[in-house]
């Protein structure tokens, strides 16, 4: 991104002061400061990775997403398939015989005579009743399609959702890292204080051990933090696709997600229309018209089918002629081994099947529902604790500090209170992650949309 600046002063033909050339030389570098600062702005801007944007991408490159649009694809096909049955079916034949023979009694004997023969014709085949058979196919195929795009709405919710936890899991680790950070500092420097009162003969050796072993002990974690972070910016990489630079940065959502809110009046509500928006709940419900679509299928299947059929032949060997059919066709099954009757039998027990799986995925649904709730209201609490917690650690952690420095308190004890409050602010960051997960599972249980703060 490059600038140009043009400052142009009016000479009057006198020589300007000293006073007005450091006046324009101020105006310039005030100029050129701000435009550092706004490119430096849009810069930082230009490098945010937004978690709608994560979704975005997730959702056009995934291998589940592609996978469940050919399943629609196949599914709609299969409509068409069905739906065949009960159209006209319309069918032509050829036959070409360059040498045919014929054989013919003629005063008690057999003559034979070779001719060239050729016969073609057209036929049509049109079903007129089959007792519900074909339209309990068709019914089943379009349910069969519905299930597939329902199907694809719950894999983009659920990818939806293991994007937002994937993306506060990195928001996590990173403020984590940023902890960490302060802490190996703090504890640095408490190791040179250390170092310090020792030469003064205020400390012993041990003490200075003990500060330098909590230090290492402190890269250590910052290190597992900065792993787990590491290990969520790959596994973002795979799911969207593309590579993510060391230093990007990303929105602070955790804290903001965090003053979220939901009442009684509102958790009620959401407890009673849930289960309608779920798209699990609606798989399951179609699911079950679907298995009493083929059961009907099936019952139908044992009584037969009415057809109209109609054909014309034209045949030329000894002589020309042509001849033509039109009719009904009756088939009744009337012994097919007990096909038919097992072919029922497997419907009604796939329906009730059905039936059972919509009883079970509501169990489940309601229990998950009701313990993402508990968990929840965990989280909103253990964010208050931690929130009074942390104020209070962090004045005793600096009051321990002062006292350390001075002499009058031990490095036990100020270690104590400088880990009481680091976990104070690390709880903090864990208990909003915990409620904006929550929060996003709630989403997910509800099938909202694509957008990343629905």
């Amino acid at each position: 991104m490059a600038f140009s600046l043009v400052v142009t002063c009016p000479f009057t033909g006198r020589r300007q002061g000293p006073f007005m050339r450091h006046a324009v030389l101020l105006t310039i570098f005030l100029v050129l400061l701000q435009v550092n600062a706004w490119a430096e702005e849009e810069a930082v801007k230009g490098n945010i990775l937004t978690l709608q944007t994560c979704i975005d991408k997730t959702l056009a490159s995934h291998p589940d997403i592609r996978k469940l649009l050919f399943e629609v694809e196949e599914k709609n096909a299969a409509i068409t398939s069905s739906k065949a049955a009960i159209l006209p079916q319309i069918f032509v034949s050829a036959e070409y015989d360059p040498i045919k023979t014929f054989v013919m009694p003629q005063n008690g004997r057999f003559l034979t005579d070779d001719h060239t023969a050729w016969r073609a014709g057209i036929g049509l085949t049109q079903k007129i009743y089959d007792f519900g058979s074909s339209r309990g196919r068709i019914k089943a195929s379009k349910l069969s399609k519905k299930m597939a795009a329902l199907s694809l709405k719950e894999a983009k919710r659920l990818l939806i959702y293991n994007v937002q936890t994937l993306y506060d899991a990195l928001l996590l680790q990173k403020a984590a890292m940023k902890a960490r950070e302060e802490d190996i500092k703090n504890k640095e420097a408490l190791y040179l204080q250390a170092q310090e009162l020792v030469k003064n003969g205020l400390k012993t050796k041990a003490d200075e051990a003990s500060v330098l072993a909590s230090v290492y002990s402190a890269k250590d974690a910052y290190f597992g933090a900065k792993s787990a972070f590491l290990k969520a910016r790959v596994l973002m990489e795979l799911y969207t696709g593309e590579t993510i630079a060391i230093d990007t940065e990303y929105e602070d959502l955790l804290e903001k997600r965090s003053l979220i809110e939901l009442g009684p009046k509102e958790e009620k509500e959401l407890n009673a229309i849930f289960l309608d928006k779920n798209s699990k709940m609606q798989i399951q419900k179609q699911a079950i018209r679907q298995s009493e679509a083929l059961l009907a299928s099936a019952k139908g299947e044992r009584y037969g089918t009415i057809d109209a059929v109609a054909s014309y032949t034209r045949e030329s060997n000894f002589s020309d002629y042509d001849t033509s059919m039109a009719g009904l066709k009756v088939e009744i099954p009337i012994f097919t081994g007990g096909l038919l009757k097992a072919r029922v039998a497997q419907a009604r027990a796939s329906a009730a099947q059905a039936k059972e799986a919509f009883s079970l995925q509501k169990l489940k649904l309601l229990s998950e529902f009701e313990g993402t709730l508990i968990d929840l209201h965990r989280a909103e609490a253990g964010i208050q604790a931690r929130k009074a917690g942390m104020a209070a650690a962090r004045e005793a952690s600096d009051l321990m500090a002062a006292r350390y420095r001075e002499g009058l308190s031990t490095y036990v004890e100020v270690l104590g209170a400088t880990a009481q409050h680091l976990d104070a602010k690390l709880g903090l960051l864990q208990a909003r992650n915990n409620k904006s997960k929550a929060l996003y599972y709630i989403d997910y249980l509800m099938a909202r949309g694509e957008n990343a703060h629905e």
